[in-house]
């Protein structure tokens, strides 16, 4: 299916209550195409709102100001609305529980750009090949001839820069600056972006410094690991969300070619099992996703995670070990 099997998604059912959300643990690229094309409905007439369900990293709050119900939403949410988009993200799995409501019983469209996604609803748009899910939001605006106010291109920019790396990384494409442009000629503001993105608390500053004390290198250096615990959340007063970045710190040190980060998910009673979320970074001709698809876990080629069901000591050893053998083995 194609961008216009979504645009025809949205005629179809333009007197619908739409709701937009995301990905679990979700970045700027999630919570800004979620918000921008929340904005750019609206513009165009139609009843959005984006609903995120999850807590949202306060590097991004910014996007979400002025949007009441793009918090945690009850149990019962769906019931004000008609249609689902996902964006983001390609499979229910994907979603909170409480997200999950929405399955079987409102129509759903998706927009998504991860190599590894499935895709799932009436009208789904997949182009992997983009830098952004952002991007892809920016471009159905312009083909729809749907207007992009202020807040929408404020939020594109920022989902397109957190994916890019602010069009650093090797996803950026003449496409990717295309959709940029129209974002700032619509009055997007990159300084502002800039400031509220890359700030960090006291306490991700503690977990930054913890991050690279720990620092392990194998493989003469080209592969290095590092982790945090539960333990480290509590000491320095901060929640899992948005940690997922700190993989950067570990794959921007000088001759790393593939950079793992673990992080401890605390248990919610003592019973529940282990899990341990890894994310994973990649520099070419390393394939992120050929870690992470041993665990069930997808993404891009040179970004990609997953979770397992281990204690972080336990899964320090296995992935370590797998990516030894996914990345060195064959070509020592």
């Amino acid at each position: 299916m194609s961008m216009q099997d979504v645009i025809d998604f949205f005629r179809a059912n333009r007197g619908s209550r739409f709701a937009l959300t995301a990905h679990m643990r979700p970045d700027g690229d999630a919570i800004g195409s979620a918000v921008g094309l929340a904005a750019i409905l609206r513009r165009a007439g139609f009843s959005a709102e984006p609903v995120n369900f999850f807590p949202i990293p306060e590097r991004f709050v910014f996007l979400v100001e002025g949007w009441p119900s793009s918090g945690r939403v009850a149990p019962g949410w769906a019931d004000g609305f008609d249609c689902l988009v996902m964006l983001d993200c390609g499979e229910w799995s994907r979603l909170d529980q409480t997200a999950r409501e929405a399955e079987g019983r409102l129509k759903v469209a998706c927009i998504d750009h991860h190599v590894s996604s499935q895709g799932v609803g009436e009208a789904v748009w997949l182009e992997p090949d983009a830098s952004s899910t952002g991007e892809l939001v920016a471009r159905l605006a312009l083909a729809a001839g749907w207007e992009m106010p202020p807040d929408a291109a404020q939020a594109l920019w920022a989902a397109i820069i957190t994916d890019t790396g602010c069009f650093c990384y090797e996803n950026t494409g003449v496409a990717t600056l295309d959709a940029a442009r129209e974002c700032l000629i619509r009055g997007a503001n990159p300084a502002l972006a800039s400031r509220r993105l890359h700030q960090s608390t006291w306490g991700e500053r503690l977990l930054q410094a913890r991050v690279l004390d720990r620092l392990q290198f194998f493989e003469a250096g080209r592969l290095a690991v590092t982790w945090l615990s539960e333990r480290d959340f509590h000491d320095a007063g901060a929640g899992a969300e948005g940690v997922q970045d700190l993989v950067n710190l570990v794959r921007d040190t000088a001759g790393v070619d593939v950079a793992i980060f673990l992080y401890e998910m605390p248990k919610p009673t003592p019973d529940s099992p282990f899990s341990t979320k890894v994310s994973i970074r990649t520099v070419a001709p390393y394939d992120a996703i050929e870690l992470a698809g041993r665990h069930n876990g997808g993404g891009h080629h040179r970004a990609a995670g997953c979770a397992v069901p281990l204690s972080l000591d336990d899964a320090k050893a296995l992935i370590t070990a797998d990516a030894q053998d996914a990345y060195f083995a064959k070509r020592s």
